[in-house]
C-alpha cells in the first residue's frame, strides 16, 4: 500500500510538471501568433496611411489644378450664389471673382496637427525627445509668423522679391524705347475714363489703343501669355501699342520677351468694393448689357444693402480670411495662386515689389488729375498732351456711380477689418505717387 501511495504521489508530480511545461509552450505559441498578427495589422495600417497620403496628396494637386474649358482658359475656381460684379463699360466684360474656398495647399498647418507622413497610431508612454523637440521647433515657428505677419510658408525668406520691406520712390521704371504698355485695369477704379483717354491720346500720340471684347479673365496661363505677347509685340514693332484689360501682372523677360510698360489707376480700397457692391444691383446692366442679358438676380440680391450685408458677414460682402477674392492688390502681385488670398502678407509684398520695379506710374482716382501729370512725364510716348485734354483734367468721368446708397461708418470700419492688405498697399502707392509728383517739381525725373 505505502508502494502504491508513494506512486501515486510521484505520478501526480510528473503530471503536475507536464502540465506546467504544456502550459508554458501553448502560452509562447499563443504570444508568438498574437504577436505576428499585431506586426500584420501594423503593417496594413502603415500601408492604409501611405494610401492614404498618396490620395491626399493627388486630391491636393488636382484641386490645385484650375479647370480648363475647350479654349485652354483657367475657369475661376467658384461663383458667386446671385450676379456678378461688372465691368467698367465699354470693351470690359463681366466681373466673375474667384470662390472663396482657399486651396489646401495654402493653408498652413496647425501646431498639433498630424505631421505628413507619419501614422494615424495613438502613441503609448511618454513623448519621445525628437518629437518634444519638433513641438517646440514648432510652437517657435509659429509664434515667430504671428509676430511678423510673413507668408505661409518658408520661401517667405528665401526670395527677396518679398522677404525684404519694399519702399515707395519716384523712380521711373519705364523700360527705354517702349512701344507697349499694359493698363492693368483694377474693376471700378475709373477704367473706363483712361480708357477712353487712351483713344483720344492715340490720335495725338500715333499708337494703337487695343481693347479686347471679351469675359474678365485676370488670369491666363503661361502659354496664353506667349501667344498674347508674340501678338503684341509683333504688332508693336509697326506701331506702339496700348493694351487695356482687367489683368493681372506678369513677368515678360522670364518668357523670354523685352519689358513692357505697365500702369494702373487703384482707388481706396473700401470705396471700390462700395461701388462694385452697388454697380452688380443696377438692373439695366443686364438688360444694355449682351453677356448679362437673361441673367437677371433675385429681388432679394438686387435690393440688397451693404448695410445689411457686412454685419451679416454674408460671402457676398465679406471677406473671410484665407477665402479667395479678385482684391486689388491681386492685380499687382501677379498670376500665382496666393495673390487672390485674403489677409496673405506675401501678396502685399510681392504687389509692393512688382509695382515699384515694373510698373511706370500707378494713379490714384482720388488724385486723377495728378495721376495724369505723372503719367504724361513718366511715359510720354503714350500720355503726352494727358493732362491738358478735358478727360486729363480729372473732372470728366465715364461709367461713374451717381446714386449709390450711403454706407454707415460702422460698416465702412468693418470692411476695413479684412482689407487691411489692400489698404496698406494703397496708401504705398499714394505715397509713391506724391513722390513722383514732387520729382517732377523739382525737375529730378529718372528718365
Amino acid at each position: 500500500m505505502r508502494f502504491f501511495s508513494v506512486c501515486r504521489r510521484k505520478i501526480g508530480v510528473l503530471i503536475l510538471i507536464c502540465g506546467i511545461f504544456s502550459y508554458l509552450y501553448v502560452g509562447s505559441q499563443v504570444a508568438e501568433t498574437i504577436g505576428e498578427d499585431q506586426t500584420q495589422q501594423m503593417n496594413l495600417e502603415d500601408r492604409s496611411d501611405t494610401d492614404e497620403r498618396q490620395i491626399g496628396v493627388s486630391s491636393a494637386e488636382s484641386e490645385e489644378r484650375p479647370e480648363r474649358n475647350q479654349s485652354g482658359v483657367p475657369q475661376q475656381e467658384a461663383k458667386p450664389a446671385e450676379g456678378e460684379e461688372g465691368g467698367e463699360g465699354e470693351g470690359f466684360g463681366v466681373l466673375e471673382p474667384p470662390g472663396q474656398v482657399a486651396s489646401r495647399a495654402e493653408v498652413p498647418a496647425k501646431v498639433g496637427d498630424v505631421p505628413h507622413g507619419s501614422s494615424r497610431r495613438k502613441m503609448s508612454g511618454a513623448p519621445s525627445r525628437d518629437y518634444e523637440e519638433k513641438m517646440i521647433k514648432a510652437l517657435v515657428k509659429e509664434a515667430y509668423l504671428k509676430v511678423t505677419g510673413e507668408g505661409e510658408d518658408e520661401e517667405m525668406q528665401q526670395s527677396p522679391a518679398y522677404a525684404l520691406e519694399v519702399q515707395p520712390s519716384s523712380r521711373n521704371a519705364t523700360p527705354p524705347n517702349s512701344n507697349l504698355v499694359f493698363f492693368s485695369a483694377v474693376p471700378k477704379c475709373g477704367s473706363s475714363t483712361t480708357g477712353h483717354l487712351f483713344k483720344k491720346l492715340s490720335v495725338l500720340n500715333s499708337f494703337y489703343s487695343l481693347t479686347p471684347q471679351q469675359r474678365i479673365q485676370p488670369v491666363i496661363d503661361e502659354e496664353q501669355q506667349k501667344t498674347l505677347l508674340e501678338n503684341l509685340f509683333s504688332l508693336s514693332e509697326k506701331v506702339p501699342v496700348a493694351y487695356t484689360r482687367h489683368l493681372y501682372y506678369f513677368n515678360t523677360t522670364k518668357l523670354g520677351f523685352p519689358r513692357a510698360s505697365w500702369v494702373a489707376i487703384v482707388r481706396h480700397p473700401v470705396e471700390r468694393l462700395i461701388s462694385q457692391f452697388y454697380y452688380a444691383r443696377i438692373p439695366s446692366r443686364y438688360l444694355e448689357n449682351k453677356l448679362l442679358q437673361g441673367r437677371m438676380p433675385s429681388a432679394e440680391f438686387m435690393n440688397m444693402t451693404l448695410d445689411a450685408c457686412v454685419p451679416q458677414r454674408d460671402p457676398r460682402c465679406w471677406y473671410r480670411e484665407g477665402s479667395r477674392q479678385m482684391l486689388q492688390l491681386s492685380f499687382f502681385c501677379g498670376q500665382d495662386s496666393y495673390c487672390t488670398t485674403v489677409g496673405s502678407r506675401r501678396a502685399l509684398q510681392m504687389a509692393k515689389y512688382n509695382a515699384e520695379n515694373f510698373y511706370s506710374a500707378v494713379g490714384v482716382l482720388e488724385d486723377l488729375h495728378l495721376s495724369y501729370r505723372v503719367l504724361e512725364k513718366y511715359l510720354p510716348r503714350f500720355f503726352a498732351h494727358a493732362s491738358v485734354s478735358d478727360i486729363g483734367t480729372g473732372r470728366v468721368r465715364f461709367n461713374s456711380q451717381e446714386n449709390k446708397p450711403s454706407v454707415k461708418n460702422s460698416t465702412r470700419l468693418m470692411m476695413e477689418s479684412y482689407l487691411r492688405e489692400d489698404l496698406d498697399l494703397y496708401h504705398f502707392l499714394r505715397q509713391r505717387l506724391h513722390l513722383q509728383v514732387q520729382a517732377i517739381e523739382s525737375g529730378k525725373i529718372d528718365n
